[in-house]
């Protein structure tokens, strides 16, 4: 393929970091699949970050697009594919979200909290677009393939259930985004100090306009299967996410999902 038509990309909100790309995503097909473009021709030339063209964001859109950078700032941080420079980029996004989003959700204008969280965005998708993603996106996939819920929500709602199913395979980086996160760390074993930066994004999560379980935001649990098994077909998120997965893995995580806690 050739290198498409030149991309100028303007942001409007904080989450997606595809002003910095190399990922297109469209919905389609009868079944309205959504489906990654990936390809180094399609990366902007150009990317013009202004915070103030989010200051419309209502709550629930500022919240939602922030949890999507944390989503991509975790989970490139604990790809298989992460290195240094891909793990300091998603690193410091982890601390301008946990310190700048709540305060986007309060007030809008916060001029502060909006120009931090543009950076965090855009730190997150300087990450995953190097190091990949991981299971989280499988599942977020599929949940808006069949049901439309939004990517940042689903993301959000997701995000501590796949930390804790992963952390038992890197224990260490999960207790260095839990002290990215404000946890305090110090003495604990691995894995209770991993434990506290799943903790800790479920408190941040309970602070925000959004469910908590995908219960909560009205999905049938009957169809945890076909979800699990759509999720399952996603290769390129399951690849580099840091544990191995079988299909009853992607099961349960959606099961923890939808009862929440």
């Amino acid at each position: 393929p050739r290198r498409a038509k030149p991309i100028i990309c303007v942001p409007t909100t904080s989450g997606t970091g595809s002003e910095v790309t190399c990922v297109a995503v469209i919905t389609g097909g009868k079944r309205r699949q959504k489906m990654s473009i990936v390809s180094q021709n399609i990366f902007p030339i150009l990317a013009i970050i202004d915070p103030e063209l989010a200051y419309t964001m209502p709550p629930e859109l500022t919240a939602a697009t922030g949890m999507d950078a944390l989503s991509h700032a975790v989970e490139s941080y604990v790809s298989k594919r992460a290195w240094e420079l891909t793990r300091s980029l998603a690193l410091k996004a982890v601390q301008l979200i946990f310190s700048n989003l709540e305060r986007a959700c309060q007030d809008g204008q916060d001029r502060e909290a909006r120009r931090q969280m543009s950076m965090a965005s855009f730190l997150a998708g300087m990450s995953f677009t190097l190091s990949g993603l991981g299971l989280v996106h499988a599942l977020a996939y599929a949940l808006g393939s069949h049901f439309g819920m939004h990517h940042g929500t689903a993301n959000a709602v997701l995000l501590p259930h796949v930390m804790r199913f992963n952390a038992p395979s890197c224990p260490e980086l999960y207790r260095e985004l839990a002290a990215a996160m404000n946890a305090s760390v110090s003495g604990l074993p691995a894995l209770q100090a991993a434990e506290k930066a799943v903790e800790a994004v479920r408190e941040l999560l309970s602070s925000l306009p959004l469910p908590a379980s995908l219960g909560q935001a009205g999905l049938p649990e009957n169809s945890v299967e076909t979800l699990a098994a759509e999720a399952f077909l996603h290769t390129r998120f399951r690849s580099s996410n840091p544990r191995d997965t079988v299909l009853d893995d992607l099961t349960e995580v959606l099961r923890q999902a939808f009862r929440g806690g």
